[in-house]
């Protein structure tokens, strides 16, 4: 079933990964050409982290709680329940460190709701945006945790 959708997700996936790679191979070159260098140089080196750190995030929210649209990422957590908010909490807490808590959680939920669509236009060319790429892999990583403990999420493969 090449055409399947399992199928273009995973080609898509892997493209995008030889693509990120390919970019992180080549940046040094390519900040030189541009003559990108501070704030600009840093921001063109961490957008497709920052974009693919906030994509996974949505996709895990929109897979636990069908029907949600959109890329925000605090309207996304809060229309799950509270014990799935809860438990997710709890994992980015624990990843956090000591001194991290929930007012920091929420803080820094605020501070990233809408990271995709920034980055997205920044890469279009737009201006440079704050984030926190820490936030984005502790909500990630508690995200994929959640889902695998809660969602009897088998481990897939590539059809291709």
């Amino acid at each position: 079933m090449p055409d399947s959708p399992i199928n273009v997700t995973w080609i898509a996936a892997a493209s995008f990964k030889a693509a990120t790679l390919l970019l992180n191979q080549y940046r040094p070159r390519l900040l030189d050409v541009a003559g990108q260098s501070g704030p600009e140089g840093l921001a063109l080196c961490v957008f497709p982290e920052i974009l693919s750190a906030a994509l996974c995030c949505e996709l895990y929210l929109k897979s636990l709680k069908s029907g949600l649209t959109g890329h925000n990422l605090r309207e996304l957590f809060g229309s799950l329940r509270e014990p799935s908010r809860e438990a997710i909490i709890e994992g980015v807490i624990r990843a956090g460190g000591e001194g991290y808590g929930r007012d920091q959680f929420y803080s820094d939920l605020e501070a990233n709701a809408e990271v995709f669509t920034r980055w997205q236009s920044f890469a279009e060319g737009g201006k440079i945006v704050s984030f926190n790429i820490s936030f984005l892999t502790n909500f990630m990583n508690a995200l994929q945790r959640f889902s695998a403990e809660n969602h009897a999420v088998k481990e897939l493969t590539p059809d291709f």
